[in-house]
């Protein structure tokens, strides 16, 4: 069973209230929509794919930081942009196949 609806793994619990904590409960981001007080937790990193999910960082709070509900929405959304730009790219670099010459062109 998945411990989504239960905010994750016990040992993300204890990070997240750490780094909550570590912040003094306050929004690390400070964009323009924060409303300061910090409820939620972000990876400063990428988690997909990186050491931390592959549990070879030892202190995952380094990469985290206390942010609000409305930061943490324009963070994330920033990050799922750019990240769907590198990818579109990826994909039309591998689409460019070379352009041989037709052979009745010779």
């Amino acid at each position: 069973m998945s411990s989504w609806g239960k905010g994750g793994s016990r040992s993300w619990r204890k990070v997240r209230q750490e780094v909550l904590e570590r912040d003094n409960f306050e929004c690390q981001l400070r964009f323009d929509c924060c409303i300061w007080a910090a409820t939620e937790v972000h990876h400063t990193t990428g988690i997909a794919g990186s050491m931390l999910a592959r549990g070879m960082v030892e202190d995952e709070a380094d990469f985290c930081v206390s942010v609000c509900q409305p930061c943490h929405q324009r963070v994330s959304a920033r990050q799922s942009r750019a990240a769907q730009a590198q990818m579109n790219a990826l994909r039309a670099k591998r689409r460019k196949l070379p352009q041989l010459p037709h052979p009745g062109e010779r």
